[in-house]
Formats: structure tokens, C-alpha cells, sequence
């Protein structure tokens, strides 16, 4: 039966071995449980209500039809630790050279390198299939540990967007949090605007 690492696991402080593979829907019910905590403890998407296995196969499904990667992190007990896929920026032709990533690790595993991992992998993967950028929409301008992630794998703020998320204030009404967009060019040159 599926056990998933929930907040009371511990996880040693060094994970000794990490072994990246492709998602596969075998990791779909770990997968789903590492998003959906992360959704309902943080500001990475706004999305309500939580998705169930149903729908993240769909967008696993969704990545594989477009020809995109999607990563899995699995700890020495083969249990997923974190997943990362790229999606399209956008739906326009004029956009398909370039991907949104998303990337995901479980509370225990983080600080721990699992999303650098990840990262560096699909950097890699996206690069040999062409793709020339990478985009981070950054849920909440906030996340530093999400900005640090993507600024040490060379990515640059591109944009920033002052209330453009909004969540439940726990005492009632909405809070509104700011949105940092980050881009890393795969091709050649890491500076923006130029291939």
C-alpha cells in the first residue's frame, strides 16, 4: 500500500542516493499527494478545488502528447521525493519553442537538492529536444527558496506582477500576493533577449 511522506516523516538530513527517472503513472498516487500538500500549505498556483489522480494523469498525459519530459526524484525505497515536468509556455505556434516548468518536492525532502536535481534534468532534456526557453511563474514573489532554486540554475527575473494571485486570508476575505515570472534561455546565450 502507497505511503506517502506526510509532515510528521522524517527523512534523513542527507539523502545518500537519489535516483532520477521518467514519471510513469505507477507514481501518479505519490505524485498527486506531493501536489496537492503542496497547493493547500503554500502559494506555488492558486488552484481550487485540489486536483485528485484522476486529473494528474491527465496532465501527465498532456505533457507526454506534447513530446515534453516529466521527472520523478525516487529515494532509496523507490517512494517519489519530488516530480518536474515542462509544459508549453502557451498554445500558440509562435510560443512552441519555448516551456513552463513545474516542480514539485515533498515537504520532507526539501533543502535536501531533490529540485536542483530535477531541474538540471529537465533543463538538459528540454535543451536536446530544442527548446530555447524556460519559464518559472513563481506563485508567490515571496518563495525564496523557489527563487534561489531557479536563480542558481541560471534563470533571470523577467517580470513582476503586484497582486495578480489572490488566496483566502485565514480570518476571511483575500489576500492578494504578488507574482514573479523567471526565464532561462536553453540555447546558447543566458541573456534575456538574446538566443
Amino acid at each position: 500500500m502507497f505511503q506517502p511522506f506526510m509532515a510528521g516523516d522524517v527523512i534523513p538530513a542527507a539523502v545518500v542516493r537519489v535516483r532520477l527517472a521518467e514519471a510513469r503513472d505507477e507514481h501518479l498516487a505519490e505524485i498527486t499527494a506531493i501536489y496537492r500538500h503542496g497547493v493547500s500549505t503554500g502559494t506555488s498556483t492558486y488552484e481550487d478545488p485540489l486536483p485528485d489522480e484522476g486529473e494528474m494523469a491527465q496532465r501527465l498525459e498532456a505533457v507526454r502528447t506534447a513530446g515534453l519530459p516529466a521527472f520523478v526524484a525516487l529515494g532509496e525505497e523507490g517512494r517519489v521525493l519530488g516530480f518536474a515536468w515542462a509544459r508549453p509556455f502557451r498554445e500558440r505556434a509562435g510560443y512552441r519553442l519555448s516551456v513552463e516548468n513545474s516542480i514539485y518536492v515533498a515537504a520532507n525532502a526539501r533543502r535536501q537538492g531533490v529540485g536542483s536535481l530535477l531541474l538540471e534534468k529537465l533543463i538538459q532534456a528540454c535543451r536536446a529536444l530544442g527548446c530555447r526557453r524556460m519559464v518559472a511563474v513563481i506563485g508567490d514573489a515571496r518563495n525564496a527558496a523557489s527563487i534561489a532554486l531557479h536563480r542558481d540554475a541560471g534563470f533571470e527575473t523577467v517580470g513582476f506582477f503586484p497582486g495578480l494571485g489572490v488566496r483566502p486570508r485565514p480570518e476571511g476575505g483575500l489576500e492578494e500576493v504578488d507574482v514573479l515570472m523567471m526565464q532561462r534561455c536553453l540555447a546558447g546565450s543566458n541573456v534575456v533577449g538574446h538566443a
